[in-house]
C-alpha cells in the first residue's frame, strides 16, 4: 500500500543551527528543510511525538534567527540520525515573511 504525502506547503532545503527546548532540555539540532508550516530537523535523540516545544533556528544567508512555539509531529530514523518533523504554532508576521522569502529563494527542495 502506497502512503500519500500529507505535506502540501513548498519546502526548501536548509542547513543551519537550531536549538529545541523540550521538557527542561536544550537539544542542539540541524535544520534540513523548512516551509511556512514547519521545519525538519536532524536530532541526536528520539522524543515523543505531539510534544510541545520551543524551537530557535538560524535562517541562513543573513535572514537571522527565528523563535517559535511548535509541536513535534514526526520522529523517524534515517541513516543513524533522528529526523523530527515540527509544526510551527505561533510564527509572528516578521518570521513568516522571512521563511516565505527564504523558501521562494531556495527552491527546489530535499524532502524527508
Amino acid at each position: 500500500m502506497q502512503m500519500m504525502e500529507k505535506r502540501t506547503a513548498q519546502r526548501a532545503e536548509m542547513n543551519s543551527d537550531a536549538v529545541v527546548y523540550l521538557g527542561g532540555e536544550q537539544i542542539p539540532c540541524r535544520t534540513l528543510n523548512i516551509s511556512l508550516q514547519g521545519i525538519a530537523l536532524s536530532s541526536p535523540v528520539r522524543r515523543m511525538m505531539d510534544s510541545p516545544l520551543r524551537v530557535d533556528f538560524l535562517v541562513p544567508d543573513g535572514y537571522g534567527w527565528i523563535r517559535s512555539r511548535a509541536t513535534l509531529v514526526r520522529d523517524a530514523r534515517y541513516y543513524g540520525a533522528f529526523v523530527w518533523g515540527i509544526v510551527f504554532d505561533d510564527l509572528d508576521e516578521k518570521s513568516k515573511a522571512m521563511v516565505e522569502e527564504y523558501v521562494e529563494d531556495n527552491l527546489p527542495l530535499m524532502t524527508f
